[in-house]
């Protein structure tokens, strides 16, 4: 839902191309890089697991979120 928001609205997306908004690990989000990496959209694949089952790794929110931030330099407004 989140990504949704962004694309339905582009003056919100534009101020989401800094790395300042954290992800949330698990679930949606690390399922959709999943498919964006197998689809060859991402050069590699999410860290962590699409179960939020495990111990909390603060380095896995900076990994995701930076996959993000590479998706959208190839990207123009």
């Amino acid at each position: 839902m989140f990504m949704t928001a962004l694309f339905a609205q582009p003056k919100l997306a534009a101020t989401q191309q800094k790395q300042t908004p954290i992800l949330p690990l698990g679930g949606p989000i690390y399922n959709g890089l999943k498919m964006l990496h197998q689809s060859h959209v991402l050069g590699s694949p999410p860290a962590g697991s699409a179960l939020d089952d495990a111990a909390f790794e603060p380095g896995v929110l900076y990994e995701n979120n930076q996959l993000l931030v590479d998706l959208l330099k190839g990207l123009e407004d």
